[in-house]
């Protein structure tokens, strides 16, 4: 019973790193330094905050190394790499081939569309993959296998993970809150599957970063039935289907079928590659 409430007030813990470390980071936002330094200012110093507080209660809370929590080696493997490149180019693919709508080009100066290139590769790519991975399939799945075992911990740290979407995402219909958490558990347990497989997060950071940079849900290129951001390059859906369009203005891709399939193939990959390594030994 000790161990079980412990895994929760860490699990707390892990909730607290996420708001001060995004709290704090905003300091960069009140430096005298242009919107890129203080963008990229931001992104660093939030990834920094994030890791040296995981590092500072493993190490004097939880009396635990980082390495035991998926945060050492082995680096990201070739498999996922190229899988990580595959599915966005796939969604992406279809929705240009196979789905109704406009093209079009925001024709930015150049400083602008460099601004919006360096906060989609350093915030929405980068930084939000390091964040989530190092907090929810690092230290929350953690914690949660060595208190409820590993098929508790899966099921869990996904359910731990759709928190801060649901509570950071406003959508008024409880059919559209429970698309999201659908989407959001798929997309979590996915990379969840792929950190167990490969023995570190680093595989599902690749395969995050690059997912929310290129799958229609960045600024450089955006897909969505509405418009209403300035973005690079646009795709706006002709389709009305939440299906095909997801929930529009609430990471619109993510919570529509490809997306949704795509990581259905993820975690599927990964099982089938943890039960053969399983076999194995």
């Amino acid at each position: 019973m000790y161990r079980k409430l412990t895994a929760f007030l860490y699990i707390m813990i892990v909730f607290v790193i996420l708001i001060l470390s995004g709290s704090f980071s905003e300091i960069a936002f009140q430096m005298n330094v242009s919107m890129l330094g203080a963008q990229i200012i931001y992104n660093l110093l939030n990834v920094v905050c994030v890791y040296t507080a995981v590092f500072l209660v493993a190490k004097y809370v939880m009396k635990e190394k980082p390495d035991m929590m998926y945060l050492g080696g082995p680096k990201p493997q070739k498999l996922w790499c190229m899988i990580a490149v595959l599915i966005p180019s796939l969604i992406m693919g279809f929705y240009l081939l196979f789905t109704k709508g406009n093209f079009a080009n925001g024709n930015f100066e150049k400083d602008t569309m460099i601004d919006i290139i360096v906060s989609d590769i350093l915030g929405l790519g980068i930084r939000a993959a390091l964040v989530e991975e190092i907090l929810f399939r690092g230290v929350v799945f953690h914690v949660l296998q060595k208190s409820f075992g590993n098929r508790w911990a899966l099921f869990g740290t996904g359910i731990v993970y759709t928190i801060p979407q649901l509570l950071l995402t406003y959508t008024a219909k409880w059919t559209g809150k429970m698309l999201l958490f659908i989407a959001t558990y798929i997309a979590g347990t996915a990379l969840l599957l792929v950190t167990y497989e490969s023995g570190s997060i680093w595989s599902a950071v690749v395969i995050h970063a690059i997912y929310n940079i290129f799958s229609g849900d960045s600024q450089i290129f955006h897909i969505d039935t509405e418009q209403n951001f300035p973005f690079i390059f646009s795709y706006t859906l002709e389709s009305d289907s939440v299906l095909i369009g997801g929930l529009s203005g609430v990471d619109a891709m993510q919570t529509a079928l490809p997306a949704i399939v795509g990581f259905l193939v993820i975690g599927g990959v990964a099982l089938i590659r943890i039960k053969r390594n399983l076999h194995k030994a």
